[in-house]
């Protein structure tokens, strides 16, 4: 199964790369083949039902739930040194990876994972 990575853009914020829900739906992807190839129960991040609709994760909370799986492969058998998203210290101090460098690290995992399959 070859793993389609997420589109960030040319730039931040120039409005051509993925939706959030779209680039989390890959990230979820990426996570259920992480949790197949290490045989660990990693939690796949909440989308909501509809777009916008509140009901899904928030941002800090999906983006744990990809560096668990990131850990998950990088403790693996596999032994990959893959970078994990800089969530910064607390929420909202501007510390910590922006959303494209953020989706960015995603995409290197996914290559990574694409590289076992």
């Amino acid at each position: 199964m070859v793993l389609n990575e997420i589109n960030t853009g040319q730039i931040d914020n120039d409005r051509t790369g993925d939706y959030l829900r779209t680039a989390f739906e890959k990230a979820n992807k990426l996570i259920q083949q992480i949790d197949y190839i290490t045989s660990v129960n990693l939690d796949i991040v909440d989308i909501g039902i509809f777009a916008n609709d509140g009901t899904g994760d928030d941002l800090r909370t999906a983006f744990q739930k990809i560096n668990v799986a990131i850990d998950a492969l990088n403790s693996s058998y596999i032994s990959s040194n893959l970078v994990k998203v800089d969530l910064g210290k607390q929420p909202n101090d501007r510390s910590g990876d922006n959303l494209r460098q953020a989706f960015q690290k995603v995409n290197a995992v996914i290559d990574v994972v694409n590289g076992i399959n």
